[in-house]
């Protein structure tokens, strides 16, 4: 696609990597799959996926789809926490707030 930014002389030309896209959009949807149907047997690999989750996918400033299943994961994360309180408190104030 070409674009014409001002202050810039010419068209600039701008593409975006839909196969990284859809190779991140199906890992989530991997992991949110796994998460749900292990439930609190995926407690010792919660913190490692979260911490992924909410440093880069809950901020991916390019793809809303990446952001909206992101958070999907991160309800299934919290519910692998449901025997650990403060775990599932300290994960949604580290992702919602």
């Amino acid at each position: 696609m070409q674009v014409k930014v001002k202050g810039l002389e010419g068209a600039k030309q701008v593409s975006i990597n839909t196969g990284a896209m859809e190779v991140k959009s199906n890992a989530i949807e991997i992991l949110k799959n796994i998460t749900r149907n292990l439930g609190t047997s995926f407690y010792d690999y919660v913190e490692d996926t979260a911490t992924i989750v909410i440093t880069s996918l809950l901020r991916d400033e390019f793809a809303y789809g990446t952001r909206k299943q992101s958070a999907k994961l991160m309800r299934f994360l919290i519910g692998a926490c449901k025997d650990y309180p403060e775990k599932q408190k300290a994960l949604f104030i580290m992702a919602y707030i």
